[in-house]
């Protein structure tokens, strides 16, 4: 069994997380404060969205919904990993299943810093391939046998909803019909292909490279079930001798997840801060600091960048 008094605790409300790193500065303070950020941040996209984000099309809504989406997944992973209060629904092999919310973390800090490199283009892309998406769900929808009868209110409306959204995105009816010439989104794995074919260098400084290869390509192999994924996480459990050989290794998966997700989560919010000059930079400082001392990984990507993203802004805050 872990021994819980020599864990120090996370708390969010009334939920306790006792499988995390034996360090005295990861408390529930810091959560609070890593909470706090969060949720400014979404008040301040609100409020006071900065013009030149609010001059391209769909970035200042994109950036609203990352805020909301980010603080929601978090909250939801700390649900699934906490200890107490004790729930008999929540079994603790959950922190197995953590991966696709923490690779959709993952997701969503590439796609800002790639749509941070050339918005005007790249959130354009963004969204034109998502309004693509939709529209080809809606056909096979719309082609299904007895659509006309079973399904007649739902393409209504999903014909309506994608009109507004193809007029909100600026997608011509010339192009709205021949949608299939609308480019994919890519994945950050053929994004990072497509940059190592052409001329120009991966910006800024490698670091979607070094992302991947520490921490996405690692999220993927789990998500998607690969031999590496189901060998480095569920074949760990078959291995076990003891139960208390299993607990062990649950309470290192558990730790790592979510110190990989309270980070990811920190590291959304330094570019949300710094793209829209926000005035958080020294609280987030604080936070990377702490974090930094806490866990190595935590402290590769301060140092490869967000070290220097937050000291653009601390003198703001």
């Amino acid at each position: 069994m872990v021994d819980k008094t020599k864990v120090k605790g996370h708390s969010v409300g009334e939920l306790e997380f006792c499988s995390l790193p034996r360090n005295k500065l990861i408390n529930r303070e810091l959560i609070s404060e890593v909470d706090n950020v969060l949720i400014a941040l979404k008040n301040l996209i609100e409020r006071r969205c900065p013009e030149n984000i609010r001059q391209v099309k769909g970035f200042g809504p994109l950036l609203l919904v990352v805020a909301y989406a980010v603080k929601s997944n978090l909250d939801a992973i700390r649900y699934l990993l906490a200890d107490t209060p004790p729930d008999p629904f929540r079994k603790p092999e959950f922190c197995i299943c953590v991966s696709p919310n923490v690779r959709f973390l993952a997701d969503m800090l590439s796609t800002l810093i790639i749509i941070r490199q050339n918005p005007r283009l790249y959130c354009k892309l963004y969204h034109h391939s998502g309004w693509r998406e939709l529209r080809e769900s809606l056909e096979v929808l719309a082609n299904e046998k007895g659509s006309k009868k079973t399904f007649s209110s739902q393409v209504q409306a999903q014909t309506k909803a994608l009109e507004q959204m193809r007029i909100a995105y600026g997608i011509s009816k010339r192009l709205a019909e021949n949608y299939q010439q609308i480019k994919w989104w890519p994945t950050l794995g053929q994004f990072l292909n497509q940059k190592r074919r052409g001329k120009r260098k991966l910006r800024p400084h490698g670091f979607l490279d070094y992302f991947y290869t520490l921490f996405y390509s690692e999220l993927s192999q789990d998500v998607h079930m690969s031999g590496a994924g189901i060998a480095r996480m569920f074949s760990k459990l078959l291995l076990q001798k003891t139960d208390q050989d299993k607990e062990m290794i649950l309470h290192q998966i558990k730790s790592n997840n979510y110190m990989l997700a309270l980070v990811i989560s920190v590291a959304i919010a330094t570019e949300i801060n710094d793209l829209c000059k926000f005035d958080r930079g020294s609280k987030l400082a604080y936070i990377w600091k702490i974090l930094s001392d806490a866990w190595p990984d935590a402290a590769r990507l301060y140092k490869k960048r967000y070290k220097r993203v937050v000291a653009r802004h601390q003198s703001f805050s």
